[in-house]
């Protein structure tokens, strides 16, 4: 297992004054917009989203109405982009798309710096909001929010990683992040891609773990969700206004 951490945050461009969340812009908005791309029952939604709507509307009396879009505004990488022109109000903003303009919250990927998220996340925003807001890397927009996931895991189908040297020459999956530099520095052959890429590499993942299971069965798995998917996409293509 790594003691990689990948940063995430949620910003807002919006007024959100009970919650002490200030944007650049002066006005306040009675209706805020969350720009909405994940399932209904991913963690994120029932865990960090919905949690922190419901809270919006407890903390403003429900003067402040918090709403998801009905469909992707646009891609994660370019959450930056879509809060900042005002095509939505808030975003869930993985740190790893702004590498330049976000640097100082990647103290917390420091291999092996914590053993709990939840520790690491805790301490993050206190770091933050006591020496890092100083360096404005969020200028234009509002940090509400900031926490990390727990260190991910190697999976290997083939000879087991038991200690760093088992790492030299070995080919795998890593976050565009200080993961990749780290794995360089052990021997590694780290192949960088972002979190839109993980999930067709997640089938072979688990064809390499329980061999047994054809490959054409985990792929039926998955159809579902595919599906789901394309049905998505051209609602959006074939009825533009679902996406405004």
């Amino acid at each position: 297992m790594t003691g990689y951490s990948n940063t995430r945050t949620v910003t807002t461009a919006g007024l959100l004054a009970a919650l002490g969340a200030f944007a650049a812009q002066p006005a306040m908005s009675a209706d805020l917009l969350v720009k909405n791309y994940l399932p209904p029952k991913h963690p994120f939604q029932t865990g960090v989203t919905l949690p922190w709507i419901k809270d919006v509307a407890k903390a403003t009396n429900g003067s402040v109405k918090v709403k998801l879009s009905a469909t992707k505004v646009g891609p994660p990488p370019k959450n930056w982009q879509i809060v900042t022109k005002g095509l939505a109000d808030v975003v869930l903003l993985a740190n790893i798309f702004q590498p330049k303009r976000i640097q100082m919250l990647t103290i917390s990927e420091i291999p092996m710096s914590s053993p709990r998220a939840l520790k690491t996340s805790k301490a993050l925003w206190t770091t933050h909001e006591k020496h890092f807001a100083k360096a404005n890397e969020y200028k234009g927009t509002k940090l509400v929010g900031s926490f990390v996931l727990t260190g991910n895991v190697i999976h290997s189908g083939g000879k087991p990683i038991r200690t760093p040297g088992d790492l030299k020459s070995f080919k795998l999956r890593a976050a565009l992040c200080i993961s990749t530099r780290v794995f360089k520095e052990l021997g590694a052959v780290p192949v960088a891609s972002g979190p839109s890429k993980i999930f067709g590499l997640n089938v072979f993942v688990i064809k390499s773990i329980m061999p047994s299971v054809p490959l054409s069965a985990i792929f039926r798995g998955i159809a579902p969700f595919f599906a789901a998917d394309i049905v998505r996409l051209l609602m959006v293509v074939f009825i533009p206004g679902l996406a405004v």
